[in-house]
């Protein structure tokens, strides 16, 4: 069936000493590979991110005075939520997945996947809808990301989003966000068991009384790309994505322009060092695998056509092995 889209489920398990690249059952998402600690390669990342932050450091106040000139203020649409206008993938780093787990009472499984925004829809809770057809025409253009048993491999995860391509987490029905104590202080929690409540957004409503955005069921924990969205840190600066609450005063509010500050500068650099470890953990394992081989493709096709997605997830904790089976799949690919 062209075209074709179905359902998949998959939750977690983390054994304690996991062999390599183990078959997970049905479902599992398996913690393979732990990232070793090494006190050389530690002190080398604390190095490299203390240096960009003091290159950043000495241009705060240049990036503060952007973001102001920017005139910037939310308007509440919800377009960066939804897939409306751009991609709207969201890129979670690993403890932004476990201050959402803590805050929401979620299985991180129920609100991840493997970084492959382009590849599939999302899905609402645990499915996650799959263009078969389109998923296949990929596979084959890819084979330097495949190894010889038809494992995608793929750096990091991100939000699930429902079949309409928006965040899971954007509540477009009845609130069932719970209220928090406050969201700074949720959000600059160190211990993850403290993020203990969702926070919820303000419902804004059109002049007609029409719902312009509803709640974000996780706004005090929302990662950070959320959190300083439109607002990103380029190579020239700060840098800004399509938004409409852009240019809404000739001015972006003082306490808005430094809050933004310092939360782009704090994104750009944990990404940085997320990166940093991510590659050593990918260095370390994949020249012992196999790529671009014409049975590494055909693997992957043939574990898409049985209605299964199998994935070689890596971050900055370690690799995973996330094989997610696709139930009542139409393998007319």
């Amino acid at each position: 069936m062209t075209g074709n889209k179905t359902n998949a489920s998959f939750s977690n398990k983390n054994p304690q000493e996991p062999p390599e690249f183990s078959v997970p059952a049905a479902g599992e998402i398996t913690t393979v590979f732990f990232a070793p600690a090494d006190p050389s390669f530690e002190k080398s990342v604390l190095s490299k991110v203390e240096r960009l932050y003091s290159f950043y450091e000495n241009r705060i106040d240049k990036i503060q005075q952007d973001i102001e000139n920017a005139g910037f203020s939310c308007t509440c649409c919800g377009r960066c939520c939804q897939r409306e206008d751009a991609d709207n993938s969201v890129y979670l780093l690993p403890q932004e997945i476990e201050m959402i787990e803590s805050a929401a009472g979620m299985r991180r499984n129920d609100f991840i996947l493997p970084l492959f925004p382009d590849y599939y829809a999302g899905g609402s809770g645990s499915p996650v809808g799959i263009e078969a057809k389109r998923f296949a025409e990929i596979i084959k253009t890819m084979p330097d990301q495949i190894d010889e048993e038809g494992r995608i491999h793929t750096f990091g995860w991100m939000l699930q989003r429902d079949e309409s391509g928006r965040c899971i987490f954007l509540d477009t029905g009845v609130a069932t966000a719970i209220e928090t104590a406050g969201t700074a202080e949720v959000a600059e929690a160190s211990d993850v068991a403290k993020a203990t409540e969702v926070a919820k957004a303000t419902e804004v409503t059109d002049v007609d009384g029409t719902a312009k955005f509803k709640k974000c069921r996780i706004y005090g924990v929302r990662p950070g790309l959320c959190r300083t969205y439109p607002f990103y840190l380029g190579e020239n600066g700060i840098e800004d994505c399509e938004c409409e609450g852009l240019t809404v005063n000739s001015k972006t509010d003082a306490a808005l322009s430094d809050e933004l500050t310092k939360d782009v500068v704090k994104r750009m650099l944990a990404e940085q060092d997320d990166i940093l470890r991510m590659r050593q953990c990918a260095e370390t394992k994949r020249e012992t695998v196999l790529f671009n081989t014409e049975h590494g493709v055909k693997n992957a096709l043939n574990d898409l056509k049985a209605g299964v997605l199998n994935f070689i997830v890596y971050d900055s904790r370690g690799i995973h092995h996330t094989k997610i089976h696709l139930p009542d799949f139409d393998d007319n690919i």
